[in-house]
């Protein structure tokens, strides 16, 4: 009897294991580091500001009218501008995007903070008052903010993705049938099951 409660609790164990692993890795944070994630503008008259743009890890954030490869004047250090009634893009093509963070040369709404942006395509945004930090929130492969009252000067930008939102439907191909199936857990399960499967070690949607 106890070595039937000790195998059970270890497959409930590992279970919870895999599943925990599996909402981890579901989450995945894509960071642009200024002076590190360059684009082709440097606000200087050889690379002057303009569209921008910067691709990582299936993430774009791109700007209508800024810089992304910028150097402050005066203190030398390195910046993504979105220069005023500009917009910032991010698009994702690896899963829904569920949160932007600026991290900003300013506080609040004063020049070069995170309050001069405005009007999100989608989802809710929010400031500190008094602090440096921005952040976006919500479900979708593509947002747009703008510089509303003023340019916005950051020098990190955070994007988190929910990889999970971008797990393919399984394919009914009569070559498909006898491909053996895994749930979450590691579990064989059969082709009425309903949720996400592991196929050829890859993670699909079964309705």
């Amino acid at each position: 009897m106890q070595t039937i409660m000790n195998k059970t609790l270890r497959c409930l164990s590992l279970s919870l294991l895999a599943l925990v692993s599996s909402l981890a890795f579901a989450q995945k944070e894509i960071t642009f580091t200024a002076g590190v994630d360059k684009g082709t503008c440097c606000a200087t008259k050889s690379k002057p500001a303009g569209n921008d743009k910067i691709t990582k890890d299936g993430v774009t954030i791109e700007t209508g009218y800024g810089a992304f490869d910028a150097q402050n004047y005066n203190t030398k250090a390195n910046e993504y501008r979105i220069y005023k009634s500009s917009t910032f893009t991010a698009t994702s093509t690896i899963g829904s995007i569920t949160k932007i963070v600026f991290t900003c040369f300013a506080d609040g709404e004063t020049k070069h903070g995170p309050g001069c942006f405005s009007n999100a395509s989608t989802g809710e945004y929010t400031f500190e008052s008094d602090g440096p930090m921005g952040t976006w929130t919500g479900i979708t492969p593509t947002v747009s903010l703008t510089a509303t009252t003023n340019q916005v000067r950051a020098s990190k930008i955070v994007v988190t993705i929910d990889a999970s939102t971008g797990i393919k439907e399984v394919e009914n191909r009569k070559e498909d049938a006898n491909v053996p199936l895994y749930n979450l857990a590691g579990q064989r399960v059969g082709k009425d099951y309903k949720g996400v499967v592991i196929k050829n070690g890859q993670k699909y949607i079964q309705r």
